[in-house]
């Protein structure tokens, strides 16, 4: 199936950086169109673009305002931003979109090259033709009953990304993501339909159905490399004080231990509804299943609050992963959070790493495990045991 060309939106009244941004989008491959003004273009009707370069400062409506209003209408563009007001506004600009609900896929500071932007965009290009299944929902709605019907149906299948020990180049773990094989839409991504569950109330069967093709999938990876498996479950899974019960029994029906597992949580998981999520908490890692705390830093919860959780790692959200355009202020983040998982006695796990820096970094500041790009992109099960097997030789090889 051929996709069409993706669709990127430039918003700068500066008329030579707008061409700049133009000829060199149209040089990585995109459809582009041009406004000089925000208020001309918030009204997309069906022809919203996939990503749009937004610069912060223009006359009438400014960026932060184009911000605020594009999450107000849900339009699902990606953004990118530019400025020449420094990068420290430009990170606090990204941050005020992610909070948002926006997806900022990057930034560059005023004045820029065509050779810089050109390598920005492609990465750009790169992310929206990964993610490019994300977009065919656009047809139409997903109801509900579809989705309920697909996880009935076995629909929802797992890939797996590596969890690689930074001292012996090792995979230790992987974490099963879900993916929909849509008879019509074709795969899935779990931004298509995750919010849909959550809303609908079906997240607990999807995460059931992940976690018993995983452990079907992974038995015989972790029977002979030793790699065990994370799954994410939701406030809601652990609200039901029977968790501990459902979990070690889908183990031993699998005839697989409790240490095979690890839970991934997060934080908003936990306090709401506190004295259940503890309770389960406390159930499972006393029969020896992991729990790993997601996105951390992310959320409220003082230093005080987490050393009481019994958790067993930490998972440092990718979005304090070091990029190249803030890469001293984030170090700077990212080392207080590697520190503070240090004082808590519990090891840390980097997401989001795709570059060589980054790994060199991880490893400069004592993180113990990684997972991003840098070492593989989620993978079907076939796929993933060819990748394993190629990976283990590399390791030893490294550990020699």
């Amino acid at each position: 199936m051929k996709y069409p060309a993706a669709t990127l939106l430039v918003v700068d009244d500066d008329p030579g950086v707008a061409e700049l941004v133009r000829m060199t989008a149209v040089d990585v491959g995109f459809q582009v169109s041009v406004a000089d003004e925000a208020v001309n273009f918030l009204d997309f009707g069906d022809k919203r673009p996939d990503v749009i370069v937004l610069d912060l400062q223009m006359p009438g409506l400014d960026g932060v305002e184009v911000i605020r209003q594009l999450a107000q209408s849900a339009t699902g563009a990606a953004i990118f931003l530019v400025s020449g007001l420094g990068s420290r506004m430009l990170a606090s600009a990204s941050e005020l979109a992610e909070a948002h609900g926006l997806r900022c896929l990057g930034s560059m500071c005023k004045p820029f090259s065509y050779e810089d932007l050109f390598e920005a965009l492609l990465g750009v290009k790169q992310v929206l033709a990964r993610d490019l299944p994300k977009s065919l929902p656009k047809c139409r709605e997903i109801s509900p009953e579809e989705l309920e019907w697909a996880i009935r149906e076995g629909q929802i299948h797992p890939y797996y990304q590596p969890i690689v020990c930074l001292d012996s180049g090792r995979v230790v773990a992987v974490e099963a993501l879900a993916r929909w094989q849509h008879p019509v839409l074709g795969m899935l991504q779990p931004a298509t339909f995750i919010p849909l569950a959550e809303r609908s109330g079906l997240v607990g069967s999807l995460n059931w159905a992940v976690l018993s093709a995983a452990m079907q999938d992974m038995k015989p990876v972790f029977e002979q490399f030793g790699v065990t498996l994370s799954v994410n479950f939701t406030a809601g899974d652990f609200a039901d004080l029977k968790l501990p019960e459902r979990v070690l029994a889908a183990l031993n029906a699998a005839k697989l231990p409790p240490a095979f597992l690890n839970i991934e949580l997060t934080e908003d998981a936990v306090i709401e509804d506190l004295p259940k999520a503890l309770d389960s908490m406390m159930r499972l890692r006393m029969k020896g299943v992991g729990l790993w705390l997601d996105d951390f830093g992310t959320g409220y919860s003082g230093f005080d609050q987490i050393r009481r959780l019994p958790v067993s790692a930490l998972k440092l959200d990718r979005s304090f992963m070091p990029t190249d355009e803030h890469w001293e202020e984030q170090v700077i983040l990212f080392r207080g959070l590697v520190d503070l998982a240090g004082k808590l006695g519990l090891p840390c796990i980097a997401e989001g790493v795709e570059t060589p820096r980054q790994l060199e970094l991880m490893r400069e500041l004592g993180c113990s495990r990684a997972q991003g790009f840098h070492f593989g992109r989620p993978m079907p099960a076939k796929e993933f045991a060819g990748w394993m097997a190629l990976h283990t030789s590399y390791a030893a090889g490294v550990a020699a």
